[in-house]
């Protein structure tokens, strides 16, 4: 994909009552554009307006990534949001359209708590880095008392 010829849709919740993006997504559209110039971004949304339904008039580049900012991947990662781009089965990549996991699942959030935990002083995160896979139950916080 060339950025030209290309789209990023910033796909949140919304609200039914929404009439336009919440603020704190359109600042994150802004800053992507400035790092990313060439690559369209819009912001649409499962519930409320701008709709998701409605993407393919936000834009004319062929190709279109979706990022859902959701927490996980139910029903509206999995069901509303293909539906809504007009993907079906199990496949959400036809070579022109590609959806990626929801940002809740994606591993370097793993180390994004950790250093905020960090930050905070008074907990140590594991050794983990991104890319190495999810941690399990066993993860090794401690507390760190004094």
């Amino acid at each position: 994909w060339k950025g030209a010829q290309s789209s990023v849709f910033l796909v949140s919740h919304g609200l039914k009552t929404l009439t336009r993006p919440l603020p704190e997504i359109e600042k994150l559209g802004r800053h992507l554009g400035v790092q990313i110039p060439d690559v369209d971004i819009n912001i649409a949304n499962i519930e409320g307006a701008p709709s998701l339904a409605d993407w393919r008039e936000m834009t004319e580049r062929p190709h279109a990534l979706f990022i859902p900012f959701l927490a996980g991947g139910g029903v509206h990662a999995h069901e509303d949001l293909p539906e809504m781009i007009g993907i079906t089965g199990n496949d959400l990549s036809d070579g022109t359209i590609h959806v990626t996991d929801p940002v809740g699942e994606w591993d370097v959030l793993i180390d994004l708590i950790s250093h905020a935990l960090g930050a905070m002083g008074d907990v140590m995160p594991p050794h983990h880095h991104a890319g190495q896979g999810k941690p399990g139950a066993d993860a090794g916080w401690q507390r760190v008392t004094g």
